[in-house]
């Protein structure tokens, strides 16, 4: 997690953030800090970020290079898991500093958007969660995986609230009935941005 002046980030689908990881050269894994504070996640579980050459310096500490096949193998496993993957990139260059893959339990960041309802100002990509409701069986899979609380259950029927979707497609790998998509909507936020190689 490298939040600071000189970069930003966002929350994309995986496949998004598997294709910009694929455009990577150098990469390096590292503890993730949440996990290393929070500590609720067992010690195993906690290298999970993935480090690029265009990050800080500071971030390089302890880290371990890695080939592409073990990145994408990382991916993967996260996506799995319903981690829920943000990626970082320089504000100025666009070049990509960090891929976190982040849990419910322990990333601070997706906490805070819950806890102080920063819905509306967190940056957010133009990836929707879209529902085929002639598909939906309102079985509440959706509802137990979606971290934001984008979808809930009210008497036996799923409801979709936009405004607090990210677009991280966790939902749609959860989703028996195949009924959920990821879909783009220009109103919604921000396209991805064009990360540049390192």
């Amino acid at each position: 997690m490298c939040f600071d002046e000189e970069t930003s980030s966002i929350i994309l689908p995986f496949n998004e953030v598997l294709s910009i990881l694929k455009e990577q050269q150098e990469i390096y894994l590292r503890e993730c800090p949440c996990r290393t504070e929070i500590k609720n996640c067992p010690p195993e579980e906690r290298n999970v970020c993935l480090i690029f050459n265009k990050s800080s310096e500071k971030n390089f500490h302890g880290l371990t290079s890695v080939t592409m096949t073990t990145a994408v193998k990382l991916l993967i496993n996260s996506k799995n898991r319903n981690l829920i993957h943000r990626i970082f990139y320089t504000k100025d260059l666009f070049h990509l500093t960090e891929i976190c893959n982040c849990c419910f339990c322990c990333c601070k960041p997706n906490a805070e958007i819950k806890k102080n309802n920063h819905y509306k100002h967190e940056q957010k990509s133009n990836y929707v969660a879209l529902t085929n409701f002639d598909l939906c069986t309102h079985c509440g899979h959706c509802e137990e995986v979606c971290f934001f609380d984008a979808r809930t259950m009210t008497m036996g029927e799923l409801h979709f609230n936009i405004n607090k979707c990210f677009g991280c497609g966790v939902c749609v790998n959860n989703c028996p009935s195949e009924a959920i998509s990821m879909g783009k909507d220009e109103k919604h936020g921000i396209p991805t941005p064009i990360i540049l190689n390192c």
